[in-house]
């Protein structure tokens, strides 16, 4: 049987769902179109260079580190877009139990619900991103586009969908945090708070980061993710909005040995004090608690000493810990002399 001939029978195996949903020739049949699309990408090599621009997606890079050519695995995307949901649904549990690459499956589903989207109306859109996020529940994380699952969790904050839909997005991406970019996290905040993103959303993540994956994590994944919050930090620093309390809250989430320095943060809490010049000298004192003075360079510390946006009491202990610095670094000369 030709593709062709496949597809048509799947249209009408869809005009007739209703009759044949619980007939064994209906996933006999589906096993058989799942078959197809796994044979053709396996057996047919990836050419060397191929024109693949106009035919991008968000879950490529997925396909891409894991040695999968892009256009030989998401050729038949297109012929499968007219499925509507149930049938969509089935097809994707067949993909699953027949185990098709997980990273082909979660770049199908991203391209489902761009393709079906843009035209449906807004209860439309809630049902298809909802069987979207439930099929990519059951795929290995590492497989599904970071990139993907931000979009769609932007899409589920613009539609009002439900705690749990909303949930089951922050548990898939909090657990692979690593993998995010700074443009990522950048979530402007719910319509009628002043705060410009969604800070509160940043917490959940790292929470869910470090909560769910304790004991599993490894050094490079807590200092990636360290790295990538320093710099969320200094973007969100001079929002006159932000509280304190939730800037303190970003600046303590990850542990100590995450950070190699704290250079960053220093600069981020240098733009956030001269923003909110109006804290008290308490608060203030509050804030600079997070910084570990032996963990700045002598550069930042010289800055520091100086700097009256700071409480007189960083000025001190940032002065003293230079000038111990200084006395203990001993020049390699004199070594030798």
């Amino acid at each position: 049987m030709t593709w062709s001939e496949l597809i048509i029978g799947l249209e009408n195996c869809q005009e007739l769902l209703f009759f044949l949903s619980s007939s064994s020739l209906l996933q006999e049949f589906l096993d058989c179109v799942v078959g197809r699309l796994e044979f053709h990408y396996i057996s047919s090599p990836c050419p060397s260079s191929t024109d693949n621009s106009s035919m991008q997606f968000s879950g490529d890079i997925s396909l891409e580190s894991r040695g999968i050519c892009t256009s030989q695995a998401t050729w038949w995307f297109a012929d499968l877009g007219f499925l509507n949901l149930n049938m969509f649904k089935k097809i994707i549990d067949t993909m699953v139990s027949k185990k098709l690459d997980h990273s082909v499956i979660s770049s199908f589903l991203f391209y489902y619900k761009r393709m079906k989207c843009p035209n449906a109306s807004s209860a439309q859109k809630c049902r298809i991103i909802e069987t979207v996020i439930k099929c990519l529940c059951p795929l290995v994380s590492s497989f599904i586009s970071i990139r993907g699952l931000f979009d769609i969790l932007q899409a589920s904050f613009n539609l009002k969908m439900s705690k749990c839909s909303i949930g089951k997005l922050e548990n898939l991406i909090g657990s692979q945090l690593d993998r995010a970019k700074l443009d990522d996290l950048l979530i402007p905040s719910p319509a009628g708070e002043k705060i410009a993103y969604n800070v509160n959303l940043i917490l959940r993540l790292l929470d869910i980061f470090l909560s769910n994956s304790r004991g599993k994590l490894l050094m490079y994944q807590l200092k990636k993710v360290a790295e990538l919050i320093d710099l969320y930090i200094m973007e969100v620093a001079p929002d006159p909005s932000l509280k304190p309390s939730k800037f303190l809250a970003l600046a303590m989430t990850m542990p100590d040995i995450a950070r190699e320095s704290y250079d960053t943060i220093y600069i981020a809490m240098d733009i956030y004090l001269k923003v909110h010049y109006r804290l008290s000298e308490e608060e203030k004192i509050k804030i600079c608690s997070v910084l570990r003075y032996d963990e700045l360079t002598e550069k930042i510390l010289k800055d520091l000493a100086q700097n009256e946006s700071f409480p007189a009491c960083a000025l001190v202990t940032a002065q003293v810990t230079l000038q111990n610095k200084l006395r203990y670094s001993v020049p390699r000369n004199s070594i030798f002399s």
